[in-house]
C-alpha cells in the first residue's frame, strides 16, 4: 500500500485502520466525499463547516454527503459526535443514524461529563467519565478529540483508563501546532 501523505494512517491490530477524512472529492471526475469509499465502522464527526463551497453547490448539498456516510455505518457501529455546537446543520443529520450515537460538546457539558480543563507547564489536564487525562497537545480542542478517541477506543475494547495513558504520550501531527520558534520575551517580532 502507499501513500501520497508523509504519514499513513494508523493501523491497529493489523485490522484496524483509523484515518482522517473529509468531504473533499475523490477525484476530479468523481464529485462523491472520499470519505464515502471507507465504510466505517466507528465515526467521529469533529464538526462540519462549509469549507470547500467549490465543490457543492450548497450547504445542503454538503450535508448530503455526510448523510451517506453516516448511512453506511452498520447497527453495531458507533457515531461520536464531537462538536454538536458549532456545526452547521449537524442536527438534520442525527435523526436516521443506525447505530448508536453519542454526543458530547465541551461547552455544553452535561451533567455527566464534568471536564474540569486546567493547564500545567507542559501539559493539559481533564477528567472525563471519572477517568483522569493529562495531554501534551493544548486546549479544549484537543481535549475533546481526546474524548472522542477515548469513546472510539471503548466501542472497540479498550477501556477509558487504557485510552487516556495512550493518549498521554501523544504528541500531535507533525506541522499542526508545532512550535516553529521562539521569539525574543517582549518582543512582538521574531
Amino acid at each position: 500500500m502507499t501513500f501520497s501523505q508523509p504519514w499513513p494512517p494508523a493501523r491497529l491490530d493489523g485490522s484496524l485502520f483509523v484515518l482522517e477524512a473529509d468531504e473533499y472529492s475523490s477525484l476530479w471526475w468523481d464529485s462523491n466525499a472520499k470519505f464515502l469509499y471507507y465504510r466505517p465502522e466507528v465515526l467521529i464527526l469533529t464538526n462540519i463547516y462549509r469549507d470547500h463551497p467549490e465543490l457543492h453547490k450548497d450547504h445542503d448539498a454538503s450535508l448530503a454527503q455526510y448523510r451517506a456516510l453516516i448511512a453506511q455505518l452498520p447497527p453495531t457501529g458507533l457515531l461520536i459526535v464531537g462538536d454538536s455546537r458549532g456545526s452547521l446543520g449537524l442536527d438534520s443529520l442525527l435523526h436516521d443514524v443506525p447505530c448508536r450515537v453519542e454526543l458530547l460538546d465541551i461547552h455544553e457539558a452535561a451533567p455527566e461529563q464534568h471536564w474540569n480543563l486546567s493547564c500545567g507547564p507542559h501539559s493539559m489536564y481533564f477528567c472525563w467519565q471519572d477517568v483522569e487525562f493529562e495531554l501534551a497537545l493544548p486546549g479544549a480542542m484537543n481535549a475533546r478529540n481526546a474524548a472522542c478517541a477515548a469513546l472510539a477506543s471503548q466501542h472497540l475494547g479498550l477501556p477509558f483508563p487504557e485510552a487516556a495513558r495512550a493518549l498521554q504520550g501523544f504528541q500531535g501531527v507533525r506541522g499542526r501546532q508545532g512550535r516553529l520558534k521562539v521569539c525574543p520575551r517582549g518582543s512582538w517580532r521574531c
